[in-house]
């Protein structure tokens, strides 16, 4: 399995004084052994504190750690989501498509995600090309659609000072 990695700099997104301003963080970790013997959670959440004095960090960045040996239950109407993800991730393989119990959104990304990934490495650089494509289209179109809001505010301003030019014209 490939992993992408996203970073971005804090400091660049324009911090207030002494605090980064920045979108939650998480970091979700798929186990296939248990960190906890002798418990039957499965999802265990973790945050970022100082050591000595347990003060926190932020509470911007968390950590997600899913045990999947210990996610036993089938596939049921009654189960919870997290239920379901878990069914779904340790019986991926052997499902030919998507249950129909699972037509939330979440599972619509998850399978197409796993058929992203089956791809052959020929089909996967076409597909990455693509979608690279696309974001540059859609970047290229927000970017003409603000320059053109400026350009826009440009003219009303330069025609509005017109106007106040002509209206002190009139009135001299």
């Amino acid at each position: 399995m490939t992993m992408k990695t996203m970073t971005m700099n804090p400091a660049e997104s324009q911090p207030r004084p002494g605090r980064y301003d920045f979108p939650p963080v998480y970091f979700i970790v798929l186990l296939d052994f248990s960190l906890h013997e002798n418990s039957d959670r499965v999802l265990f959440r973790y945050d970022l504190r100082e050591r000595e004095t347990q003060e926190l960090m932020t509470d911007r960045i968390q950590y997600i750690f899913l045990e999947l040996p210990n996610c036993r239950r089938p596939l049921t109407p009654e189960a919870t989501v997290l239920e379901n993800f878990c069914y779904v991730l340790r019986s991926m393989e052997n499902l030919p498509e998507r249950p129909e119990g699972l037509q939330a959104e979440l599972f619509r990304l998850l399978f197409e995600t796993a058929e992203i990934a089956n791809f052959a490495p020929q089909d996967r650089i076409k597909y990455e090309s693509e979608m690279r494509t696309e974001q540059d289209l859609k970047n290229q179109i927000a970017y003409a659609r603000e320059e053109g809001l400026e350009k826009g505010h440009e003219e009303a301003i330069a025609e509005m000072i017109s106007a106040v030019a002509e209206r002190r014209e009139l009135a001299k």
